[in-house]
Parts: structure tokens; C-alpha cells; sequence
């Protein structure tokens, strides 16, 4: 009965791994907000295959708060990582993640108390079948400020990382998509289970697809170098000398070209 759990193992040990691989190369730029997120996610993941095992009540209410970690700080990490990588770009530094922290704590610390004041979880059932049997809760509105906190963190998090894939230059854009991916693989599930577009749930399908969106961001973090090539120095110089600057590549195509030699030629990249 066990091996509807395997899909979950391989994401959570796919995720943790990449965390530990990652928080060894800290010193990367990036590498270690990457690493908390895939802790977090970990946790996440583990919190839900731990809460399927459970066997009573008050163990997958345990479990289920351990989940609420993870699913707390995904969010806010995520916002945090594309903050980071829209800053390489940037040089003002407009925004932290770490503004929303005391929300998310707060927001924590509210779902652990849940069994005090009922505001979260507000009716609780466990309902018995096999394989498993899981939790049934009504939605209140203090769940459905964990929706809001999430989505909207997730939506920022896009946007920055649209918004930068538009204005990215071509040398870029390959970096941008990169991430972008990596982010929409777990939250477009998300969307799609939230909307009930499939018959699966959120919590069933979103820690499954942790382990491949973490590949494709790790793959780009440290194949491609997402934070150690310094897009500032392109933005600031490229883009303003008064010399006439051509990219090619190796069959000397123009792969891109500053605003000098647009206006020269007449013509864009």
C-alpha cells in the first residue's frame, strides 16, 4: 500500500538533496536562498507523506502543521530568490523578502494554534479508507488568508520574473526562462488544482512536482550561472557607450547589439 508514496520520496529526496548540494556551494550567489527553499519544500514534502502514515487524529494534525512550514515559507522564499535574481540586474535595491517575514511567522504561528481557537481548520473530520485515511476540514476565512498570503507571493514572484524575461536582453532571456520554469512547474499545478480543473487535490499533487522544478532552477543556477554573470555591468555600460558594439556568435550571426548600433543601423537585435 506504500507505493503511492514513492512519487513523494523521490520529489522530497530529489529537493533535499539539491538543498544540501546547494547550501554546500553557499557562497555561489543565490545558492543559499535555493537551498532554504528546497528545506522548505523537503519539509513540506515529508510533513505530507508523514501525515499519510499517521495513524490518528491528533498525529496527522501534527503532521499537517509540519506541513504548514514549508508551505509558509515556499512562498515567501520564492519571492525572495526572483527578488535576488531581479537585483543582478537592477541597482537600486527596491524591495526585500524579508519584508513579509513577520507576515509569514505570524501566519505560522496562527495555524499551530489552530487547536486553541478553531479559526483555521474550523470543522476537523478524519476520514477513514485505504490506503490511507486523511484529514477533512472545513475552509474559514483564516484559511483563506493563507490563500491569499501564498497566491500573492507567488503572483509577485511571476510578474518580477516576466517583467524581467521582457526586458531581458537575448544573452539573458535563456537565464530568465530558466527559472521561470522551474517556479511556474509547481505553482501552474497549484493553480490548476485550486481551480479544480483536475480531480486531484492541491496537497496530493503540488510536493510531487518539487524535485523537477528545483532541477530545472538548480540546473540553471549553477549550469548557466543565473547570479554569477552581473547583468548590472551590461545594463550600465553596454547599454550607454557611444561606441557602436556587435554580440555574434560562433558563425558570426548577431546575436545582439547595444542602442548605438541600433540607431546606426536602423534596425533592432
Amino acid at each position: 500500500m506504500y507505493i503511492i508514496l514513492i512519487p513523494y520520496i523521490i520529489s522530497a529526496a530529489i529537493t533535499i538533496w539539491l538543498g544540501v548540494a546547494a547550501w554546500r556551494r553557499r557562497l555561489i550567489p543565490g545558492a543559499q536562498l535555493f537551498a532554504s527553499l528546497s528545506f522548505a519544500e523537503g519539509i513540506w514534502t515529508l510533513g505530507y507523506i508523514s501525515q499519510l502514515i499517521a495513524g490518528n487524529l491528533d498525529a496527522k494534525l501534527f503532521w499537517n502543521n509540519v506541513q504548514f512550514i514549508g508551505a509558509t515559507a515556499t512562498p515567501l522564499l520564492y519571492l525572495g530568490f526572483a527578488l535576488e535574481f531581479d537585483q543582478t540586474f537592477t541597482r537600486p535595491k527596491r524591495i526585500s523578502w524579508k519584508h513579509f517575514a513577520p507576515l509569514a511567522l505570524g501566519l505560522l504561528i496562527f495555524i499551530w494554534t489552530d487547536t486553541w481557537h478553531g479559526l483555521f481548520r474550523g470543522q476537523i473530520t478524519l476520514v477513514t479508507q485505504e490506503p490511507f485515511s486523511f484529514l477533512v476540514y472545513t475552509e474559514t476565512p483564516g484559511f483563506a488568508l493563507y490563500t491569499i498570503y501564498a497566491y500573492s507571493l507567488i503572483v509577485l514572484t511571476t510578474i518580477i520574473l516576466v517583467a524581467r524575461y521582457i526586458h531581458a536582453s537575448q544573452l539573458f532571456k535563456i537565464q530568465t526562462g530558466i527559472l521561470l520554469v522551474g517556479v511556474l512547474i509547481t505553482w501552474t499545478a497549484s493553480v490548476i488544482t485550486a481551480l479544480h480543473l483536475i480531480t486531484i487535490e492541491l496537497h496530493e499533487l503540488v510536493p510531487i512536482t518539487f524535485g523537477l522544478g528545483n532541477l530545472i532552477i538548480a540546473w540553471g543556477l549553477f549550469r548557466y550561472k543565473l547570479f554569477e554573470v552581473i547583468p548590472i555591468a551590461r545594463e550600465y555600460l553596454f547599454e550607454h557607450l557611444a561606441d557602436c558594439v556587435f554580440v555574434l556568435d560562433h558563425q558570426l550571426v548577431v546575436e545582439d547589439m547595444n542602442p548605438t548600433a541600433q540607431r546606426i543601423l536602423g534596425r533592432k537585435p
